[in-house]
């Protein structure tokens, strides 16, 4: 079975358990992998924290070159 038998089963099986039709399926399937096996970048992930938690974090550094979802948070001097 190609890669693509496998998704088209997918779409059915998401179609005939949410009552959509084939090609509604389709569309909310579409790019899913994309979206659940991104790549987080080093600033984004500094960009994230310090909007979140505020200046504490100082510096993102990646530290597998084989998982890019582990990183090493530097933070600032705590006062």
């Amino acid at each position: 079975m190609t890669e693509d038998g496998k998704f088209k089963k997918v779409v059915r099986r998401r179609a005939r358990e949410t009552g959509q039709r084939y090609t509604e399926a389709l569309e909310d399937l579409e790019g899913v992998e994309r979206r659940l096996f991104h790549a987080p970048s080093a600033d984004r992930v500094l960009s994230h924290l310090r909007d979140r938690y505020g200046p504490g974090p100082t510096a993102v550094t990646a530290m597998s070159r084989h998982n890019n979802h582990v990183f090493r948070i530097d933070r600032g001097a705590e006062a």
